[in-house]
């Protein structure tokens, strides 16, 4: 009995499925991310991006959001503002994203993975979830 090799999915692959799985568990977050991909690309051109970090960028801004995945409804679809246990539980989605790209079986998954990670730090220290600041927060420029 012949048996063949598994299929290894490319990045795009993976990201087409990750993007399906976004849209079905939050159809808002993936046409928020969207628009993010839209605005790094103007921004990673004006800063003479190369063609590969470009790539590196838009999948990293596809999936800024996507340990959003991992937030329960009642705190994701809140209408009205967070109580602190929901804030502390809704700043989790970018570590939960960061260990989803980790995961992933492909070229620069640590890179995508970081920016994920840090995609909510501040200039000033008071974003999350490291609370870095300045020359801290990671700038992965492939």
């Amino acid at each position: 009995m012949h048996r063949s090799k598994p299929k290894q999915a490319s990045l795009t692959n993976i990201s087409q499925a990750l993007s399906v799985a976004l849209g079905v568990r939050d159809s808002h977050t993936l046409g928020h991310c969207e628009r993010v991909v839209t605005l790094c690309r103007e921004l990673a051109i004006h800063l003479d991006f190369s063609e590969r970090e470009l790539g590196i960028l838009a999948v990293a801004a596809q999936f800024h959001d996507i340990g959003k995945i991992g937030i329960p409804d009642n705190v994701l679809h809140k209408p009205s503002r967070f109580e602190p246990a929901e804030w502390e539980c809704m700043k989790q989605h970018s570590v939960i994203g960061e260990r989803i790209i980790r995961a992933l079986a492909c070229d620069h998954a640590d890179e995508i993975a970081l920016s994920v990670r840090h995609h909510h730090e501040h200039f000033d220290g008071s974003g999350y979830p490291d609370a870095l600041s300045g020359t801290q927060i990671p700038f992965t420029h492939a």
